[in-house]
Order: structure tokens, then C-alpha cells, then sequence
């Protein structure tokens, strides 16, 4: 008999398809595969003010920071009066959107304004004359406060009411807009 027409090798064959095809099955059954997550934008938002944002009405966490121009600013120093904490980052599109919207401030909305930046500072100081910024620019750039404020995207905004408690907070460039807007 030859090899080809051995009857014997054909069993062989027929048995290893059959156990291979077994254990697919025993594969699929076993691991179903999950359908993938689809998350619509208003899910995403819902989902990043839920873990991100520092709730309404809590302390607002201290910190002190240095300005631009080589002074240093903290939260206990602002106490008696209602600021507005912007997050912003060096390089975000979205930010210089908001800031180009912030020119048209009058001087006492931007007087309640605190753009926090975290980047090393002589990126943050390209930045604000990029931007002839007039309100002061903070320097985080280890990024402590924006830990501390749970901060995960930029633009944020944090309003500090004056006796330090957290008054809203906007994540994103509608609602960052509509909270400053909201300072007048």
C-alpha cells in the first residue's frame, strides 16, 4: 500500500481536523468577544465631570504659585473675593481659542481672572507674549495644582468664591467661556 492511499493516514488526518475544529468551537464558547464601547460626546463630558471635577460648595485646595513677572500668588492671599481659576495649556488649540475670546474682556473680568499653566516656565512666558496676555499667568510646572484640582483637559475653570469654596467648574471651551463670561 502506499503512503497516499494509506486508509490509516487519512484516520490520522480526519481526527487532528476534527479535534482542531473542536477546540475553535470550545474558543469561541469559552471567550465571547465583547462588542466594542462606543461613548457619544455628552457621555465622555458626563463621565469627566464625574471623576475629574472638585465638587461644588469644598475647599478650594491652597497653593501658591509664581507669576510671569516674578511675583508669587496663593489662594489665601485672594481671600474676600471671587477669582477665577484658567487652566490652560501651552500648546492646546482649544485654549488659544479661549484666550482669543478673554481679549475682549473688560478689565474687571480679567482682574478676577488666574491663568494657571502647566509647562516650564519659559514656555509659559513665550506663551503670555505670544498671546499678550493681561491678566496674571501662573507657572505649575511640576503641575501640582492642576493635580490638586483634578485637573485631566484644558481648558478648565475653577470659580473660587470668596470665602474659598469651589463655586463651578467648566471643562472644555463652550462651558470655560460661559463661566467667565458669567464673572460680569
Amino acid at each position: 500500500m502506499t503512503p497516499v492511499n494509506n486508509p490509516w493516514r487519512w484516520a490520522a488526518i480526519g481526527a487532528l481536523l476534527a479535534c482542531a475544529v473542536l477546540a475553535m468551537l470550545m474558543c469561541v464558547a469559552v471567550a465571547p468577544v465583547a462588542p466594542p464601547v462606543v461613548w457619544s460626546v455628552t457621555d465622555l463630558q458626563e463621565r469627566a465631570k464625574a471623576n475629574s471635577a472638585l465638587a461644588v460648595a469644598s475647599q478650594a485646595p491652597d497653593f501658591s504659585l509664581m507669576t510671569t513677572a516674578g511675583g508669587r500668588v496663593g489662594l489665601k492671599s485672594l481671600r474676600g473675593q471671587q477669582v477665577a481659576l484658567v487652566f490652560i495649556g501651552a500648546e492646546c488649540p482649544y485654549c488659544e481659542r479661549l484666550l482669543g475670546r478673554m481679549a475682549g474682556l473688560d478689565s474687571k473680568v480679567a482682574g478676577k481672572l488666574l491663568l494657571v499653566c502647566a509647562a516650564p516656565s519659559g514656555a509659559v512666558r513665550q506663551f503670555e507674549q505670544t498671546h499678550k496676555l493681561t491678566c496674571p499667568v501662573l507657572v505649575d510646572s511640576a503641575g501640582a495644582v492642576q493635580r490638586a484640582y483634578k485637573v485631566e483637559a484644558v481648558p478648565t475653570v475653577c470659580v473660587v468664591d470668596a470665602e474659598g469654596r469651589v463655586a463651578a467648574n467648566g471643562h472644555g471651551l463652550p462651558e470655560a467661556w460661559d463661566l467667565i463670561k458669567s464673572l460680569e
